[in-house]
């Protein structure tokens, strides 16, 4: 019988030849997968909207039973000393994703905790809130809030973003002309990183959550003295926080016009 040598055959050297020149990519087709990073994002994500709808489920439950009151609330607070912290903080933070004002909050916590303590609870509560509706616009909704934010004023903020980035957060959060609750939605729109986010807004808000505090604390005095009120007293811590915050506004105003000044 006559040996047939394969590898002399032009045809299968021809293929040899072509399989040869081909790149090791397009040798055999790789076989793809979904990556675990992908498949944590989608549970990410998930968890986040069950959360959501169970918040907003029992946020109208609460308020239909007419738990969700300002004075309701205030006066819960204050008969559970132990508690009370806790559950201001997260009421606090749970009121801005629902566009619910936070100043009575705000007053509160300087009634009930001093303006101090107040203060620091009342940061603490803004932040989480400021987060919480950040992340809810950033990751689940934001699609909805791209079609909302479209009128001039939001555009500004969105060109100041681009041009001074935090620095348009901490023009915001220290000039409290925007309603809070759309602001935290407006930013989780823009490219703004979440941690520099998060701590800008704790940061520039602390100055008008210190005076509504010790306006709050300046009430409560005045209620529950009566008499013996230091009226001097609460005019000049008052005072005292009202100018801390107008010349923090003032201050940052004129480093933003001076970096633009730069910029141009």
């Amino acid at each position: 019988m006559n040996n047939l040598n394969i590898s002399d055959d032009p045809s299968t050297q021809k293929r040899n030849e072509t399989f040869l020149e081909q790149p090791e990519d397009a040798q055999e087709p790789a076989l793809t997968c979904p990556s675990k990073e992908n498949h944590f994002l989608d549970r990410k994500r998930l968890i986040m909207i069950v959360f959501f709808l169970v918040s907003v489920f029992w946020f109208f439950y609460l308020r239909r039973q007419g738990y969700i009151r300002a004075e309701y609330l205030l006066v819960y607070l204050e008969s559970h000393p132990t508690l009370a912290p806790v559950l201001f903080i997260l009421l606090y933070g749970i009121l801005p994703v629902f566009f619910l004002p936070t100043l009575p909050l705000n007053l509160g916590a300087g009634f009930l905790w001093g303006p101090w303590l107040g203060s620091f609870l009342a940061i603490l509560g803004a932040a989480m809130g400021a987060s919480l509706a950040f992340l809810s616009s950033r990751y689940l909704v934001g699609g909805y809030f791209k079609e909302q934010f479209k009128q001039p004023i939001w555009n500004r903020l969105k060109e100041g973003i681009d041009k001074q980035g935090w620095k348009a957060v901490a023009f915001t959060r220290i000039a409290p002309i925007f309603p809070f609750g759309p602001l935290n939605y407006f930013w989780g729109i823009t490219p703004i990183p979440f941690r520099r986010y998060v701590w800008v807004s704790a940061v520039f808000m602390t100055p008008p959550i210190i005076l509504f505090s010790f306006l709050g604390y300046s009430v409560g005095d005045l209620v529950l003295k009566e008499e013996s009120y230091d009226f001097t007293k609460h005019v000049f811590l008052l005072s005292g926080a009202a100018g801390l915050l107008v010349f923090v506004r003032v201050m940052i105003k004129r480093f933003f016009k001076k970096k633009e000044s730069e910029l141009s």
